[in-house]
């Protein structure tokens, strides 16, 4: 569906339509509804109904075992000690950083854990960030 040149108050309305959808799971199963401005002059709002899931949609397999994020970096696995202490890696927000090197601990305790060997690659200085 499109709505053609909405104003304000319209692509609001619709918005917040679709938005009560999601949250009351009235879209079909095995579907995601989207709403997207499209950037033409007119600035029209189209709503779709998409087969599948979407992109970023929290999908927990079953029999597949959640991995343990610690919620402080203690003893950290080698590879993230050295990604924590080189300021030219994770060049992001402090709280953003900290929380993908727990992320990071994580996998790599989990990956050692399951047998896997988990070790540095060097990074060539044009892809570093200053």
């Amino acid at each position: 569906m499109i709505v053609s040149a909405p104003t304000e108050a319209e692509a609001t309305y619709w918005r917040q339509i679709v938005d009560f959808a999601k949250r009351r799971s009235l879209v079909p199963e095995g579907h995601r509804i989207e709403k997207q401005k499209l950037y033409n002059r007119a600035g029209d709002l189209q709503i779709s109904l998409r087969h599948g899931l979407h992109a970023n949609s929290h999908v927990v397999l079953d029999g597949v075992p959640r991995v343990a994020v610690p919620d402080q970096l203690r003893a950290p696995h080698p590879v993230v000690a050295a990604l924590r202490d080189d300021p030219g890696r994770l060049v992001m927000p402090k709280e953003l950083r900290r929380r993908s090197l727990l992320i990071f601990q994580g996998l790599a305790a989990e990956a050692t854990r399951r047998g896997y060997v988990v070790r540095p690659e060097p990074v060539r200085e044009e892809r570093r960030s200053y």
